[in-house]
């Protein structure tokens, strides 16, 4: 079984999707990227929540999932 730390809660279809660290840390540097890309802004000191905000909007939540859960 994967262990996933990261949870994001998609509101407008229900929908989850589990991240483990290197799958979160990937996933941030690429949602970086484009967003750098697309806005021509620097996104260095936005934090985890500002960027999902931002590539998914309101509709997404990031929810960590404590390591003695497993």
């Amino acid at each position: 079984m994967m262990k996933a730390p990261i949870v994001l809660f998609d509101v407008s279809d229900g929908g989850f999707t589990f991240y483990n660290k290197e799958q979160w840390a990937e996933a941030l540097v690429a949602w970086r990227e484009e967003i750098e890309l697309e806005r021509e802004t620097d996104t260095s000191y936005w934090s985890e929540y500002d960027l999902v905000e931002c590539f998914f909007g309101d509709e997404v939540f990031i929810e960590e999932i404590p390591e003695n859960l497993f």
